[in-house]
């Protein structure tokens, strides 16, 4: 067993754990360390907060990917408005007078609708169009049909350090 397992060296109090299994798993954790880690654990060190902290409209429709983004996102700072459907979205911004830092989207949301309508439509509303990421399961770093409202495309599944990255920069060229 002594084989399986890896000391850890110089490890920053908190980090985030991969397992390295068919599907990886990314949640944080406190690490100590001299702990003595499984050798299929891989430890990431989070992506530095560069940037302040940003309200998120985060749009999903998979709950357990909302879910599992939106906590991740407040882990890394940000404040998170999770929707899923253009009632929501709507509800968010008329009644309750969201203004959004940024807007996180899936490109499918549902038959008829995608995130490039959304936020069309958002930007429509606020008067203006806040800087916006799209997740899709698209294999390529392009919109699916080539055009796109969005400012940053990243492929599904995202790694977490990498969306977190992502935003800093984004926001910090606005």
């Amino acid at each position: 067993m002594l084989e399986e397992q890896r000391r850890v060296p110089q490890l920053p109090s908190a980090s985030a754990v991969r397992i390295s299994a068919s599907q990886a798993i990314a949640f944080p954790a406190v690490i100590n360390r001299n702990v003595a880690v499984p050798a299929n654990i891989r430890v990431v060190t989070p992506a530095p907060r560069l940037g302040r902290s940003l309200t998120v409209l985060h749009i999903e429709d998979d709950p357990s990917v909302a879910r599992s983004v939106a906590r991740a996102l407040r882990l890394g700072g940000h404040e998170v408005v999770s929707v899923a459907t253009r009632g929501e979205v709507l509800r968010q911004l008329e009644v309750c007078g969201l203004r959004p830092d940024l807007i996180l989207t899936d490109y499918q949301l549902g038959v008829g609708l995608t995130g490039d309508m959304l936020v069309a439509e958002i930007a429509a509303l606020l008067q203006f169009k806040p800087p916006t990421i799209m997740l899709t399961g698209v294999s390529e770093r392009q919109a699916p049909n080539g055009v796109s409202f969005a400012d940053r495309i990243l492929a599904k599944p995202v790694d977490i350090n990498a969306l977190l990255r992502e935003i800093d920069d984004l926001v910090s060229k606005q």
